[in-house]
Parts: C-alpha cells; sequence; structure tokens
C-alpha cells in the first residue's frame, strides 16, 4: 500500500533566535556550553535582553528533520504545536516553503515556543528553550489517518519532558502497533538521555524504538558507559538500528552484529553546529526510504550535516540532492 509520507516528524515547534557570542559570555551567564537549558518566560525575556544580531528561522529538533528531508524531495509531514502569534506565522511559514505539510496546532495560553541559541566562534551552540505553546502537544492534536500514512515516524527525544507529549507518543505507539510503520526517536542530548534513559532503554527492548539517532555522548549516556567501543557492545545486543554520528570522525551505523563506520570530509570553517544531528538524520532516512545500503545512508547523512554546520542556522542552503549526487550517493 503506497504511503502518503515517507517521514512524519513529531517534535517541539521552536523559532531558533541565533546568536553569535564569545565563550565569555556563556561563562558570565553561568551557562554549560553545548547545552541545551529549560527556561520559563522571564528567564527568556532577560537572556533576549541580553544579545543582539540575532537571526529568527523556524527549527526544533524533529522541525528541522522534516525540513531537511522535503529538501531532499522526501514527502514529509509534521506534528508541533503552536499559538497564533508572530512566531507561530513564520514558523508555518518556513515549514511550508520547504513542502513540508504542516497543519499548524494551534493552542492558547502561551506564546510559541522559542529557542535563544548561542553559537560561539568553535561553531558549538548552546540552547536556552522555552517550551510556550508547544508543551501542549498531546493525544488529543493526533490525526489517526495522518500517522497511518506515514511509513517512518520520528520523534525528538526532547520530547520526553513534556508528560503530554509522552502520552502523544504513546498514542502513536500503540496506534501503529503490528502495522509496518516504524518508529525511529533521536536521543535529543546526554542531558536528555540521563532524565530518561529508562524509558528509551525499555522502548528499545521491547522493540516499539526500531531506529536511534545519536552522538557519541548521547550513547554512552543511553549505557552508562565511558568507552564508545562498549557503549556500541551493549547497543548490538538490542539489534536496533542505530545511526551514531561522531562529530569529525564522521558516524557509525549499526545493527546487531552489522557494524560499519564512515568519515566525512574535514570542513575548514565551522559556522554553526546548530541542527547538524537532525540534518544527519534526514540525510539517513532519505537513504533508507530510497533503498541505501546502510553504509550510504550513513553517508548520505555526514554529507547533509558537513552542509548545514557551515551556514548559520539549521537550515541548508544548497541543493541537496544535487550534493548528494555531487557524492555518488543518489
Amino acid at each position: 500500500m503506497t504511503k502518503k509520507y515517507s517521514l512524519l516528524t513529531v517534535g517541539n515547534a521552536i523559532i531558533d533566535i541565533l546568536v553569535n557570542v564569545e565563550e565569555e559570555f556563556l561563562v558570565q551567564q553561568k551557562l554549560d556550553k553545548s547545552a541545551m537549558l529549560l527556561i520559563d518566560a522571564e528567564q527568556n525575556k532577560n537572556l533576549y535582553a541580553k544579545v543582539s544580531g540575532a537571526t529568527e528561522i523556524s527549527g526544533g529538533s524533529a522541525a528541522n528533520t522534516a525540513v531537511a528531508f522535503g529538501k531532499f524531495g522526501g514527502s514529509t509531514s509534521y506534528i508541533g504545536s503552536i499559538a497564533k502569534d508572530q512566531f507561530g506565522t513564520i514558523f508555518t511559514h518556513d515549514m511550508h516553503a520547504a513542502n513540508v505539510d504542516y497543519n499548524p496546532v494551534y493552542v492558547s495560553g502561551k506564546p510559541t515556543s522559542q529557542s535563544i541559541i548561542l553559537v560561539t566562534p568553535d561553531g558549538e551552540r548552546t540552547m536556552n528553550t522555552y517550551l510556550g505553546a508547544s508543551l501542549d502537544l498531546a493525544p488529543e492534536h493526533i490525526v489517526d489517518a495522518q500517522i497511518l500514512d506515514a511509513k517512518v515516524i520520528y520523534f525528538e527525544g526532547y520530547l520526553w519532558y513534556q508528560p503530554p507529549a509522552r502520552a502523544a507518543f504513546g498514542y502513536i505507539a500503540d496506534l501503529v502497533k503490528n502495522t509496518d510503520i516504524k518508529i525511529s526517536v533521536s536521543l535529543a542530548d546526554q542531558f536528555c538521555v540521563d532524565n530518561f534513559r529508562d524509558d528509551f532503554t525499555a522502548l528499545i527492548a521491547d522493540g516499539t524504538i526500531e531506529i536511534i539517532f545519536g552522538n557519541e555522548d548521547e550513547i554512552n549516556a543511553l549505557y552508562e558507559t565511558k568507552d564508545f567501543d562498549e557503549a556500541m557492545r551493549a547497543n548490538a545486543k538490542t539489534g536496533v538500528l542505530s545511526f551514531i554520528t561522531r562529530g569529525d570522525k564522521g558516524a557509525v551505523v549499526q545493527k546487531g552484529d552489522y557494524y560499519k563506520a564512515v568519515d566525512v570530509e574535514p570542513v575548514a570553517h565551522i559556522v554553526d553546529l546548530s541542527g547538524g544531528g537532525d540534518i544527519f538524520a534526514a540525510g539517513a532516512l532519505f537513504g533508507l526510504d530510497k533503498g541505501l545500503s546502510l553504509e550510504d545512508c550513513a553517508s548520505l547523512g555526514c554529507v547533509a550535516a558537513r552542509e548545514v554546520i557551515q551556514t548559520v542556522g539549521s537550515h541548508t542552503r544548497v541543493d541537496m540532492v544535487q550534493v548528494a549526487k555531487a557524492a555518488g550517493l543518489l
């Protein structure tokens, strides 16, 4: 049966507010570099007042993946809640401009979510996220027909911070049980894994999650190891299809006894690491949809991530199909 969407992603609908800062600014604000900190409305207001020269663009991990997947030419849809405000309008416009099928889930009482992303000269990003309207995403916002018309459903790990969103995940997982629809999850960041390790490992163990995306720190956090090889040995026992990024070392794809490392061409100047993992996931998932080998899927993810970290923000600004063709992957 032909599905309308090759990929449907679910996540926090956020406007990214990107600002270049020096390392000292993070020290002054007592922020942990490269972390994602959840802040309240007052903290958001105070931090925003201390920065200047911001670039505003639609964001949120799963939304970034949907946009990149659409830029590859894949059919994609997105679920995330926003408010009827200026940022909500920007978010919707950006999603539609990227050919993502997005029917806004409007909620009241909170503004559209925002993330002030502080980018240091080395391209590392420190995220300060106010989860306004996206906090209210819940099971009642899920349209069964939309879910059942997808091949793969991709969730961002950040959703686990929100009980209503976790309930939405559970609803969707029950809906697609005993179907050919695959559930994929991004581990989000090390702190997210530390907070919800038991949830993730249980969902992997019972086969609910069939594909995971993460980086070296996150996979070590998942298995509480300090050695990458040890973590991958533990991961192999689960049989889950795993795509693990390793920065300038490239990436690893693993499924049970299958293990393959792929390289990435070095980048002369990293501008902004925002969205690198999100766009990697889009490339790998697009490769899976096109029937590429697992090794080539990981390579396509690396090619995509390499492009986005050379620009400001989480959206690529080049023709990704041509980039993939030039790399011999499409």
